[in-house]
């Protein structure tokens, strides 16, 4: 699974609900991410590996490159401060139809299933 190291920073605001985090689509290019994918954040907190799931949101020039800004609430409930490196992965479970979309995009052949979705 790829995974990238991204510095945290904080906004104070919600975007959309608090499972959303926001990235540069540079970024997010790289590991081939689009607008509402959902991506696995591995943060460390009080010594102990923790994990999360957030949906993703993307903007050109609001987030630097290798950073994610997280709403606020994160910090609350998770301990993620203005400056942690966290770690994202792609989830592998994303919706088959966002799949199948990101399939076609990249020039592949879709199943039948794939189309049915």
């Amino acid at each position: 699974m790829k995974s990238l190291s991204l510095k945290v920073k904080k906004i104070d605001i919600l975007i959309w609900e608090s499972l959303s985090v926001l990235l540069n689509e540079k970024t997010a290019f790289l590991l081939w991410l689009t607008a509402l994918d959902w991506v696995t954040i591995t943060f460390q907190n009080w010594n102990k590996k923790e994990k999360t799931v957030a949906n993703v949101n993307l903007t050109e020039n609001r987030v630097d490159e290798w950073e994610i800004w997280i709403p606020k609430d994160f910090d609350e409930k998770y301990g993620i401060k203005k400056w942690d490196i966290v770690k994202i992965s792609v989830m592998e479970n994303n919706p088959l139809s966002l799949q199948a979309i990101k399939r076609k995009l990249l020039g592949k052949k879709l199943t039948a299933w794939e189309i049915k979705a």
